[in-house]
């Protein structure tokens, strides 16, 4: 439940942005990462600094664009969730599952 009324407003207003967009919200997400899934975390990602110089990347130009209520872990994990970033390690199994999308 979400009790912070500034919070409630932040979700209409970026509502508004992503209607406001020149792009699908799709395209726009895809385009911080070229549009090809990140894969192999033991080349691309073997520190937390690489992830964070990457959410950061997002975090500020959606700020730029009218984005509000953002911050660097929400980013990082939606972008986690929907598939942009596969840093699961090689030897897990959600790595394999995670790489025919």
């Amino acid at each position: 439940m979400i009790r912070n009324a500034r919070k409630i407003q932040a979700i209409f207003h970026n509502a508004d942005v992503v209607t406001q967009l020149p792009m699908t919200f799709s395209d726009y997400i895809w385009h911080f990462v070229d549009f090809k899934p990140i894969r192999c975390p033991e080349i691309l990602f073997n520190s937390n600094k690489a992830q964070e110089l990457l959410a950061k990347r997002i975090v500020r130009q959606m700020k730029q664009d009218g984005f509000v209520f953002i911050g660097r872990k929400n980013i990082y994990a939606f972008v986690q969730a929907v598939g942009l970033i596969n840093d699961h390690e090689v030897a897990c199994f959600r790595y394999h599952d995670l790489a025919v999308l």
